[in-house]
C-alpha cells in the first residue's frame, strides 16, 4: 500500500490515526489543519497558527522550513503542473534543489539549472556570498526566484518586497551580463538581487530616495536607498571573485560612471560603509573620521 500521498507525505494510519507526517507537524486532512502551532505564527498574525498553506493549499504549500524556491510548470500527461523545489543541503552538507521530500532536482528545467549554478558560485566564491545565500535558505521566510530582469532600479528593490505572506521575490536573467561600464557575472547580478530580498526580511529594505537620474529615453528615474546596501554587497562578492568593483550606480553610454559614487575615486574603499561593515543613519556618506570599508 502507498503511503505517501498528499504532497508526498507519509499516511500515518496506525491506530486509525491518519494523520500526514510534515516532519516538524502532523498534519489531520479531516480538518485541514495541523496539530499543533506554527513555529513561524508571530509572523503571520492574521493567519490561525493551526491553519496549513495560508488556507490555500492550491497555491501554497507548508514545507519543513521556509527558505529560496524556483517554481515550475512542466507538461505531465498533457497537463500543467506546478512544481516547487528549494534550496537545501542533505546530511553529507551537498546544496541541490530539492522537492518537499527532499529529492534533489533531476529533470532538465534549463532556468532551475541556471540558479543552481548561480547559488553554487556565490556560495563558493567567498564568505560573503556564502553567508548570502545559506542565511536565506536558513530564514523562517521565503525568497521565490523568477525568471525576468527588472527594468529599474525601484523595480528591482520593491519587487523583493512583493509577498502575499512576507517573504521576498527575486527576478534575475541568467543570460544578462551587465551594461556598457558594468559588466558582471550573472551570479554577481543574482547576489545584489538576493541582497534586497536579505534587507526585506531583515526590515532594512529602505525604498526612500537616494538620487534621480534622466535615462536614455529622458525619463526622470529614481533610484532608492536600497541599492546602495545591495551594491555594497555586490562589491564584497566582486571582490572575493577577484573582480573589478562598481564605482557608481549609473553610467553613461560610454561606460563612465555618472551619479552618486559608491566607493571613494581611484580607491577600493566604500563612500558609505565603515570597516566594521556599518552605514550611517539614512545612508549618509561616512565622515572623514570613520575609516571606510575596504573591499
Amino acid at each position: 500500500m502507498n503511503k505517501y500521498l498528499y504532497n508526498g507525505k507519509e499516511l500515518l494510519d496506525d491506530l486509525n490515526l491518519n494523520l500526514y507526517d510534515y516532519g516538524q507537524r502532523m498534519y489531520d486532512p479531516t480538518i485541514g489543519r495541523f496539530n499543533r502551532i506554527d513555529r513561524f505564527s508571530e509572523k503571520y498574525y492574521g493567519l490561525s497558527p493551526y491553519q496549513y498553506g495560508a488556507n490555500n493549499p492550491i497555491s501554497n504549500i507548508d514545507i519543513n522550513g521556509d527558505s529560496i524556491w524556483v517554481v515550475i510548470h512542466p507538461t505531465v500527461d498533457n497537463q500543467i503542473q506546478t512544481q516547487h523545489y528549494y534550496w537545501g543541503s542533505d546530511q553529507q552538507g551537498n546544496y541541490a534543489f530539492r522537492d518537499q521530500s527532499g529529492n534533489a532536482y533531476q529533470g532538465n528545467n534549463q532556468f532551475i539549472g541556471d540558479v543552481a549554478n548561480g547559488l553554487n558560485d556565490l556560495m563558493n566564491g567567498g564568505s560573503a556570498g556564502y553567508a548570502l545565500v545559506t542565511g536565506l535558505a536558513g530564514a523562517s521566510d521565503n525568497v521565490q526566484i523568477i525568471p525576468g530582469n527588472a527594468n529599474s532600479s525601484r523595480g528591482n528593490a520593491e519587487f523583493a518586497s512583493n509577498s502575499s505572506l512576507g517573504g521576498s521575490a527575486v527576478r534575475w536573467d541568467p543570460n544578462f551580463n551587465g551594461v556598457q561600464g558594468n559588466q558582471r557575472p550573472s551570479f554577481v547580478a543574482l547576489g545584489h538581487e538576493l541582497a534586497h530580498s536579505r534587507d526585506r526580511l531583515n526590515s532594512t529594505l529602505d525604498l526612500n530616495s537616494w538620487f534621480t537620474y534622466q535615462d536614455q529615453n529622458g525619463a526622470t528615474q529614481s533610484v532608492p536607498r536600497a541599492e546602495i546596501s545591495a551594491t555594497h554587497t555586490e562589491n564584497q562578492i566582486r571582490a572575493e571573485n577577484g573582480l573589478s568593483l562598481r564605482q557608481s550606480y549609473t553610467y553613461d553610454p560610454s561606460g563612465s560612471p555618472t551619479g552618486t559614487r559608491i566607493i571613494f575615486n581611484g580607491t577600493r574603499q566604500s563612500r558609505y560603509y565603515n570597516s566594521s561593515g556599518n552605514s550611517n543613519p539614512n545612508f549618509r556618506p561616512i565622515r572623514r573620521r570613520q575609516t571606510p570599508f575596504t573591499y
